[in-house]
């Protein structure tokens, strides 16, 4: 007797019990190997043969049992699984319906909830059954076709059963799924102001159930609530619903307040090499303060930046601090100026200076922010004398001169002046107005005009005398000086 099966590949093989071989054939007929049969039970009186092939296994039933064929080699050894004889439904493999089970578990998927009473499982087809738990923890209670179940997790149990399947297999899995516990999950600290992000765990298909204070409510997985006042502290709950399997949890929700938002001030502009200070005008009792610049940080209220370059300037911005919630920022802008080194010298009007002869005194100070004056004669304080310009009538040989005293970021922060003295030239016993000299200084013509007849005596600084003469009055005459230059008189 013979039968027939195809493999994937689309051969088809052809056993022979009689003769004693197994043939395989191509699509085409075309013989592609032989092997001879070997092993017990092989017997020419075996009737109601079915053929199956898997792998290298080569499974044959009927009323001889059902045969275990190894292909290896150019043999085919079969063993004997059972000795039985098989139905003529049992031997024909092709009527097994797919899937088919000795056993099947009712339900095959358990929604278990955490903390409720054991479930019931029952097992229908052929028996006897036996009850294990494959992975997870769950424990069985009972035995025999009906057993209860708990578990604290997802689960996986098998039942097995002692028939022999001859169409699919003789256990089936159940699977135990355990909705989690409600976990809410939410941002921390809630500052007046923020918003609230509210978030549960849960599977596919479960649905939630929020509620709060003044009226808050959400039926979603994940939700929040915008812009928290300090009435909407309380309690925020959720249920969660998953295959009749319900739980609850709740958390306390403070919103906090957020501290004022501190005024930053400071003593900029301030000098390269000074120390910088800021302040917070207006601090609040329990706040922390962070400050922040260009390249500076500090977790002081009023810090002092020491030794600044001028680098430094820039934005600083001030945050306050309190219970985790932090303010909005202030900023100031900072100035830092480089220092600058004073000068300062003196003219008059006019020029040259002559003895008894009230001039104006006029200082140039340059690098000098916000300068003062304090004029000297013959290098004595005047008092009073801190305006400029400045004037005064110096006699003969006197000299005058000035110290100014800056303002900021000026090193150092006072200079002096150079010192402007008398030229010589005088005008005893005449007032005020009485004889004009000009241009002064001169190079190679001097006018002298008085109005009255006086004698002139022009001397040089190095004391050389220039001119001695007698002025005629009223009229005016012209004449080479001594060293060529010519004089009015």
């Amino acid at each position: 007797m013979a039968d027939l099966v195809a493999d994937c590949a689309g051969n088809f093989y052809v056993l022979n019990f009689v003769s004693g071989w197994l043939h395989k054939y191509s699509s085409g007929g075309i013989l592609l190997s032989t092997w001879s049969l070997s092993g017990s039970s092989i017997s020419a009186s075996t009737s109601g043969n079915s053929l199956a092939l898997i792998g290298n296994h080569l499974y044959c039933g009927g009323n001889a049992g059902l045969l275990d064929g190894l292909i290896s080699g150019s043999t085919v050894s079969f063993t004997v699984i059972t000795s039985s004889g098989l139905s003529p439904v049992q031997s024909d493999f092709a009527f097994c319906p797919f899937g088919a089970n000795v056993s099947v578990a009712s339900p095959d998927t358990l929604y278990h909830c955490i903390g409720s009473v054991a479930d019931t499982l029952h097992a229908s087809g052929a028996g006897p059954h036996t009850w294990s738990v494959l992975s997870g923890p769950a424990s069985i209670s009972g035995s025999g076709d009906t057993v209860t179940v708990s578990s604290t997790g997802n689960a996986t149990l098998i039942l097995s059963s002692a028939a022999l399947a001859v169409c699919g297999s003789d256990s089936d899995t159940i699977t135990i799924i355990v909705p989690p516990a409600d976990t809410i999950s939410f941002n921390s600290p809630v500052c007046a102001g923020d918003s609230l992000h509210l978030s549960a765990n849960g599977y596919a298909g479960t649905t939630y159930n929020w509620h709060g204070p003044i009226g808050f409510s959400a039926a979603v997985k994940n939700t929040y609530r915008a812009n928290m006042v300090l009435a909407d502290s309380g309690f925020y709950t959720l249920t969660e619903t998953f295959h009749n399997c319900s739980s609850t949890d709740s958390v306390h929700i403070m919103v906090k307040p957020t501290p004022l938002t501190p005024i930053a001030t400071s003593n900029s502009p301030v000098c390269a090499g000074d120390s910088l200070q800021f302040t917070v005008s207006n601090p609040q009792a329990g706040n922390t303060y962070s400050w922040t610049g260009p390249g500076y940080s500090s977790a002081i209220q009023n810090p002092v930046r020491v030794n600044v370059i001028l680098s430094d300037s820039g934005k600083y911005i001030v945050k306050a601090t309190l219970n985790g919630c932090s303010s909005k920022p202030d900023t100031i802008d900072v100035t830092i100026n480089p220092l600058v080194t004073p000068t300062v010298n003196i003219t008059s009007l006019p020029a040259l200076i002559p003895a008894g002869h009230t001039d104006t005194f006029t200082a140039h100070a340059t690098n000098c922010p916000s300068p003062t004056y304090q004029w000297y004669k013959n290098n004595v304080l005047i008092p009073g004398a801190t305006t400029n310009p400045y004037i005064d009538t110096l006699g003969t040989g006197q000299h005058i001169s000035v110290v100014v005293h800056c303002g900021p970021c000026a090193s150092p922060d006072t200079a002096q002046s150079n010192q402007l003295t008398t030229t010589g030239l005088t005008s005893p016993g005449l007032s005020k107005g009485e004889v004009t000299v000009w241009p002064n200084p001169a190079s190679s013509v001097l006018h002298v005009e008085t109005s009255q007849k006086v004698n002139i005596n022009i001397t040089s600084i190095e004391g050389k005398v220039l001119l001695h003469n007698t002025s005629s009055t009223p009229s005016l005459t012209s004449r080479e000086g001594a060293e060529g230059g010519r004089v009015m008189e």
